[in-house]
């Protein structure tokens, strides 16, 4: 519902409820009746963000069709809009996310935590995900080189 345009829990309920027989179909489910939108946030509120996402990599892995060595992998974190909040000083929240460019799928999302950036979060995400010796397309941030730093500071004098 989401993906559709769905942006509060009354217009998922209204998806759902023109959807339902179509939903049914699709999840093996057998829905009579379409759940309030009240019903929707506590669905919503009580799921383990950590077990969802489990479930959407797991899903993702099974609908892949693309040859496992000639894959080409997005890479790309984006700032939640309306997640910040000034009058508790909180920033954005920022979500990275690998989309298989063949499937069209997205493999896997992290959350990039407030003391780091997308590099090493990226780099987690590729082994997690089991995406070596594929070709991936990064924003111009991954081309950082690191800077060298002498092991000593100790001035010398000639």
């Amino acid at each position: 519902s989401v993906l559709c345009g769905a942006t509060s829990y009354r217009k998922m309920e209204v998806f759902i409820r023109l959807q339902r027989h179509r939903l049914n179909a699709l999840l093996g489910t057998q829905w009579e009746d379409t759940p309030s939108y009240g019903a929707l946030r506590d669905v919503m509120l009580a799921t383990d963000p950590v077990c969802l996402e489990s479930v959407v990599r797991r899903q993702a892995r099974r609908l892949q069709t693309s040859d496992p060595h000639l894959r080409y992998i997005a890479i790309d974190g984006k700032v939640l809009r309306g997640s910040a909040d000034r009058l508790i000083d909180q920033r954005a929240r920022q979500v990275l996310s690998a989309l298989d460019q063949a499937d069209h799928l997205v493999l896997g999302q992290c959350e990039i935590a407030e003391k780091t950036n997308e590099i090493p979060v990226a780099q987690q995400m590729i082994r997690e995900l089991g995406l070596e010796g594929c070709l991936f397309t990064f924003d111009a941030l991954h081309c950082q080189k690191k800077r060298w730093r002498p092991r000593s500071t100790a001035i010398t004098t000639p």
